[in-house]
């Protein structure tokens, strides 16, 4: 039983998790800044990489 709590415990973590980046912005301005951009902001996959893309296509670093 503490088996089966201990497995369900840890799929509620994972499937819980956000799947986000976050972007270093510093050659558009002088002022660093830091924008998160999160897979659940986003219609579909394509959305959420394509705004990925956007941003390092324009200078920013994403990790």
């Amino acid at each position: 039983m503490k088996k089966l709590l201990l497995i369900l415990l840890c799929l509620t973590i994972i499937f819980s998790c956000k799947k986000c980046e976050d972007c270093t912005c510093d050659s558009l301005t002088d002022i660093v800044y830091t924008e998160e951009i999160c897979r659940d902001d986003y219609d579909s996959n394509e959305d959420y990489n394509e705004a990925i893309g956007t941003l390092e296509s324009s200078g920013c670093s994403c990790n």
